[in-house]
């Protein structure tokens, strides 16, 4: 992949690696800098520790509920989302919390699986979706509190390998499927995005992607519908009305309908990841990813204008806030926002920034964000701004 910073849940590698006690393969989720440091070190203790209690070749992320810990609000964080008013984090080790007073306190769900979670979608205030590394996905009906396994890379994988077969596929495709079955559930999913409580798609490492139409009771390979034969990451699904986008690794941005769920790639002018897309009040797209690259179109993709962020940091995630402003969050914790439709961005710092896995608006002022150190309050506007430079 190419260089510059990646987010830890979205570093991959194109090896099979042993399954950790975090759940990630060996070698995954690692940053630079400060991040580097902490999750490296929180492997090599948690793998010596587990080789030494003669564990580590018996232990199962996937059949392993999450370990209760006082110390769940300020762990690695690489998601959050609302559920109504509420709203819910996740992150390594299978870590869910939830708050109720934005973001001021916060409980520990209960939750099957400790594996590290990378993102969530709650279509109602109470029903809600998790997925995350050994292509666990994950639900909950009742607002985030508890939650269970749905499905898992182990069965994501069949379902593939007999779609595989049914759909007459080429050579290369059916070679894939069976190298999935064989791998076992070593590939992450990064994103889930339900239409209705009973529709939704989940996508991720390696083109992975699944289709539910009854809430997740049974899913279906839309992998043959997508063209990518290359197998690129897919890191991120934004749905405008009946058409979806994909964005992923390499330039990659897919456009398709949830009519047939078939996918076209369209040209983009950047050949680097892509970790995210908003769509603006007036139906603008916005593109964004490695080295602050971040694009804008106003015709659904057929054209896009660069924006100059003035930055050539990683931009992680994006939303537009309940005063309809653009926001868009970098590797090293700063803000950036826009009152244009996205044509050009201030910035805005907060205090001790660190890494921003994701965060969420909350009210008119106050922003929840979760990274590395758990998560962090702030209030736009109180500290100093520039042009990103």
């Amino acid at each position: 992949m190419e260089g510059g910073h990646v987010p830890p849940w979205k570093k991959m590698t194109h090896k099979k690696k042993l399954i950790s006690r975090t759940g990630m393969p060996w070698g995954w989720g690692i940053l630079k800098g400060f991040l580097e440091i902490l999750v490296v070190a929180v492997l090599l203790s948690e793998g010596a520790s587990a080789q030494e209690a003669g564990v580590i070749d018996t232990f199962d992320p996937l059949t392993t509920p999450a370990t209760q810990t006082f110390r769940a609000s300020t762990s690695v964080l690489l998601a959050v989302t609302q559920a109504g008013n509420r709203v819910v984090a996740a992150g390594e080790r299978g870590i869910i919390i939830y708050s109720d007073d934005g973001g001021n306190s916060w409980k520990q769900a209960k939750v099957p699986v400790s594996v590290a979670i990378t993102n969530m979608d709650f279509p109602t205030g109470k029903s809600g979706w998790a997925v995350g590394h050994g292509g666990a996905v994950l639900n909950s009906e009742d607002g985030g509190e508890t939650w269970r396994l749905q499905m898992s890379g182990k069965e994501a994988a069949e379902i593939e390998l007999q779609a595989a077969r049914n759909g007459n596929s080429k050579d290369r495709r059916l070679a894939d499927a069976q190298r999935l079955v064989s791998d076992g559930p070593d590939k992450p999913l990064l994103d889930v995005k339900f239409w209705t409580p009973q529709d939704g798609m989940v996508v991720g490492a390696y083109g992975l992607a699944f289709v539910t139409h009854d809430g997740g009771k049974t899913w279906n390979s839309i992998m043959g519908g997508i063209n990518n034969p290359k197998g690129k990451h897919l890191y991120k699904i934004l749905i405008d009305q009946q058409t979806v986008f994909i964005a992923g690794e390499q330039g990659a941005l897919y456009r398709g309908n949830l009519t047939d769920l078939k996918f076209d790639e369209l040209k983009t002018p950047y050949a680097g990841t892509f970790f995210g897309l908003v769509q603006t009040p007036k139906n603008a797209l916005i593109v964004f990813g490695l080295r602050g690259n971040a694009y804008r179109s106003e015709d659904q993709g057929k054209s896009w204008q660069k924006i100059d962020i003035g930055s050539s940091i990683t931009l992680t995630s994006g939303l537009v806030n309940q005063r309809n402003e653009i926001c868009l969050a970098d590797a090293a914790g700063r803000l950036l926002f826009s009152r244009d439709e996205g044509k050009s961005f201030e910035l805005d710092i907060p205090p001790n920034p660190i890494a921003i896995n994701g965060f969420v608006s909350v009210g008119d002022k106050r922003i929840v964000m979760a990274g590395a150190a758990g998560i962090r309050i702030f209030e736009p506007g109180k500290n100093k701004k520039g042009d990103g430079k």
